[in-house]
């Protein structure tokens, strides 16, 4: 039987990572954060109604963006980090400059509420979850809005580009996780077996499976050369998952739920590497986000106004390492002892995996 890794009480902070950061400013929850591409910058939106720019890795503020002052869930840097696109609930897109803070004149009307943003990596299409059950595409370099894809039967929660930036996966209140062709403007997939809301979707690096969370706690993998089901992840709870990605390397996969934690396994073996606790929220449309090429990590924590930045490389040693070889030594040593073996097989496991 394989062990968890033991999280040592000082701060509840697991073995493996270690804390950087902490960024304060907010005065509400905040949404769905975003690093900018190069690694230098990270964008909070929140319901406070500002969007706050951070050299996370100094934990420095740097810049304050307001608007109307309506809630702000999601943000998307564009891939040369020159700009941040905002959608918020007042159902428009705009766009800023990140390096002097300054709104854009550029903005799109969308008529829905925007809970998600993402730029496709040549950086030329805008695709966006909202309130809408089609999901919302924008070319950049004409300004204007393409035709709605059709198919889900209700909101669409999260939307996310494959690496190459030729497909889009979809989640949906519907359940359903769908997988779109930009340039035919078909859908390649359809995934049914959430038993309810689809709620967030991952790529894996090779692009060949994804990975969905839906509203009853539950992990999926879906293959994509295969168009079916490679196998449900043990369900470790009933609440929902919020966010789900994978390291930059690829070695880690992560998924925020709303238990308050966020666990890590290791994608090799899908062996469990972590939990992080994190305070406990009803929002929705909120996440996590790792470092685009560095072994950092942003999460959220007290009322979720705050980020913490994490770093998790040595999380990523402990990956080829286990408790169980070690153990086989003590307890080949302790057999060796008259008597005793048992009661000290105990006292050691109970130290190492103490919670």
């Amino acid at each position: 039987m394989k062990r968890e890794p033991f999280a040592p009480n000082h701060n509840n902070i697991p073995f493996g990572l270690r804390r950087l950061h902490i960024l304060r400013g907010h005065s509400k929850q905040i949404g769905r954060i975003a690093w900018s591409h190069d690694g230098q910058k990270l964008a909070s939106p929140s319901d406070d109604g500002t969007i706050r720019i951070w050299d996370p890795l100094h934990g420095n503020l740097l810049h304050i963006l307001k608007d109307d002052g309506e809630e702000v869930y999601g943000v998307s840097w564009s891939p040369d980090n020159q700009t941040l696109a905002v959608g918020s609930r007042n159902e428009t897109i705009t766009f800023w400059d990140p390096a002097t803070g300054q709104k854009l004149p550029t903005s799109f009307e969308v008529g829905h509420i925007v809970w998600g943003l993402q730029h496709s990596p040549c950086g030329r299409w805008l695709a966006a979850s909202s309130t809408c059950n089609d999901l919302l595409i924008w070319d950049l370099q004409q300004q204007r809005q393409l035709t709605p894809l059709e198919g889900h039967s209700s909101i669409v929660t999260s939307v996310s580009w494959s690496p190459d930036g030729k497909r889009l996966a979809t989640t949906s209140d519907d359940a359903a996780v769908r997988v779109w062709d930009l340039a035919s403007r078909e859908c390649l997939h359809v995934f049914d077996g959430h038993a309810n809301w689809s709620e967030t979707v991952a790529w894996s690096p090779d692009q060949t499976y994804l990975v969905s969370g839906d509203g009853q706690g539950q992990m999926r993998f879906w293959d994509l050369q295969k168009d079916k089901e490679l196998r449900p992840m043990e369900k470790f709870n009933d609440e929902m998952i919020v966010w789900i990605q994978f390291s930059c390397d690829g070695s880690l996969l992560a998924v925020k739920s709303l238990d308050a934690t966020v666990r890590f396994w290791y994608t090799h073996d899908w062996r469990f590497a972590a939990e992080l606790p994190e305070a406990t929220t009803s929002f929705i449309y909120t996440g996590a986000a790792f470092h685009p090429s560095a072994p950092y990590l942003a999460t959220l924590g007290g009322n979720h106004n705050i980020i913490r930045i994490w770093d998790y490389s040595h999380l990523l040693t402990l990956r080829r390492q286990t408790w169980e070889p070690f153990l086989d030594i003590l307890h080949q040593r302790i057999a060796d002892m008259d008597g005793t073996q048992q009661e000290w097989r105990e006292h050691i496991e109970d130290s190492l995996f103490e919670d």
